[in-house]
């Protein structure tokens, strides 16, 4: 019977592995191979947010600026209120146009509108009418991946995602080998290979710090 490799953490572990030829693990270590596979499934959630969406029924506070979940590092949709309302997002400036005062308008159970700037800040938003106390939203957003996935062995991430898990996992391997041109090329390919696999062009660059391995 041919050799099998599970479709799990463990088996994206196993695969680097063999594309490494470090089936023993001698030259990267089982340890650094999986640091390297939990910072993947980071970077693909900041790369394509939507691989960790969460659907929360969120509480809002008193007032116009609210927060995403604790958990999550950016929003994604804001669809309806809990009581089923739709809520459609609006630009600032033309909230700003129609009623200058909006943010000091009375609070209101449901909500109509969101204002969502992620260059200004990716976990908070703004909504209209300002919120009384007690309203309640169906928000979106996109979870950050902790390093639980190790101990339960399932992915943070949508499993579409699992071959660029791979990708990135040798790609931080081999760009540990600094000063030899072969492994900085086969870096390079499969750094060019995870992008590609998250929908970004080769030299669109990774959100989380590319940090060199000595």
């Amino acid at each position: 019977m041919a050799f099998e490799i599970p479709f799990n953490p463990s088996g994206i572990i196993e695969r680097a592995k063999k594309i490494l030829n470090d089936y023993g693990a001698e030259y990267f270590k089982v340890d650094e191979l999986w640091a390297w596979f939990l910072d993947s499934q980071r970077e693909i959630a900041l790369q394509v947010p939507e691989a960790t969406s969460v659907t929360a029924d969120l509480a809002l506070t008193a007032g116009v600026t609210q927060s995403i979940p604790a958990t999550s590092h950016c929003l994604i949709e804001i669809p309806r209120n809990l009581t089923g309302e739709t809520i459609r997002p609006i630009a600032r400036i033309l909230l700003d146009e129609l009623r200058p005062n909006w943010a000091r308008e009375e609070g209101a159970q449901v909500i109509e509108h969101y204002i969502y700037d992620p260059a200004k800040s990716k976990k908070t938003f703004e909504v209209w009418p300002p919120a009384a106390q007690g309203a309640r939203i169906v928000c979106i957003s996109s979870a950050m991946p902790d390093d639980s996935s190790r101990a339960t062995n399932t992915f943070a991430v949508d499993t579409r995602h699992a071959n660029s898990t791979l990708d990135y996992t040798v790609f931080r391997a081999l760009n540990r080998l600094t000063g030899n041109p072969h492994f900085a090329t086969h870096a390079k390919n499969h750094f060019d290979l995870f992008m590609h696999g998250c929908g970004k062009s080769e030299d669109a660059g990774l959100l989380l710090s590319q940090r060199r391995e000595g």
